[in-house]
């Protein structure tokens, strides 16, 4: 009899024990779930501030040149002198959305630059020199596809896209120089009727940005804009446009 007493108080002993291991183990369990599912959520709204559209605005400046893209001349009479510009103002606004592909963005954007170039052309046969200043108020708009790396709060991008430009208003000087008999004479003419309104080209850089909050993100940019159209309506003047440009600017998460 104490025997069988005995047997069941260390049966009821040991089933106690076990479902209380059990409860434990369960306990341990739900913790380690909710954890994890504490720290996926963390993850993903990281992500999705991360990943979020933002609106921005940028300011900075550009080196204005142009390149000469061919001498259509026949015989080599008229050879490309060197040409330069000047830094100007320049500042815009952007537009940035995710498409949908881990860390790659879209972002169109607009600008409003002002270009200061001087363009030379030397005539052999004549011995004639052509300079031409060329001022330009000018509006662009680029359209960005961006790749961008992550480190803690600091973000790192390429980006490359088309380019669509403006030109509102301009002023050209022409001064020409007769080397055969030391003569100058200068032509002041207006932009539109030298110019070409439309320009278009391609648009490559590097970036950087530094997330203060999240939603606010100061940014640092490179770019170089390479134009694909004559900047001038004569043919034998085919110069094109190109401009390294700097820009420091913030952007809101929206």
């Amino acid at each position: 009899m104490k025997s069988s007493v005995s047997l069941i108080v260390g049966l009821s002993i040991f089933s106690a024990l076990t479902l209380a291991g059990n409860a434990a183990a369960r306990e341990r369990s739900y913790k380690t779930i909710r954890t994890e599912t504490s720290i996926e959520a963390s993850r993903d709204s990281e992500d999705s501030d991360l990943s979020g559209d933002r609106i921005g605005v940028l300011f900075g400046t550009n080196l204005s040149s142009a390149h000469h893209a061919y001498d259509s001349i026949e015989g080599k009479s008229k050879l490309s002198l060197p040409e330069h510009g000047k830094f100007s103002a320049a500042f815009g606004a952007s537009y940035e959305t995710s498409i949908y592909i881990n860390h790659v963005f879209l972002q169109p954007e607009v600008h409003y630059l002002r270009r200061e170039l001087v363009l030379r052309n030397f005539d052999v046969p004549s011995r004639v020199s052509e300079h031409a200043s060329v001022s330009m108020h000018y509006l662009q708009f680029p359209l960005l596809v961006k790749g961008k790396l992550y480190a803690s709060d600091f973000e790192f991008s390429a980006f490359t896209g088309p380019f669509l430009g403006y030109v509102v208003s301009s002023r050209t000087d022409t001064v020409r120089i007769n080397f055969n008999n030391r003569s100058e004479d200068s032509q002041m003419t207006a932009g539109k009727n030298a110019l070409h309104k439309l320009d278009y080209g391609i648009v490559a850089g590097l970036g950087t940005g530094y997330r203060f909050t999240k939603t606010i993100t100061g940014v640092l940019n490179a770019r170089l804009n390479y134009g694909m159209r004559s900047l001038l309506k004569p043919t034998q003047l085919d110069y094109r446009s190109s401009d390294i440009a700097f820009h420091a600017g913030v952007q809101f998460t929206i």
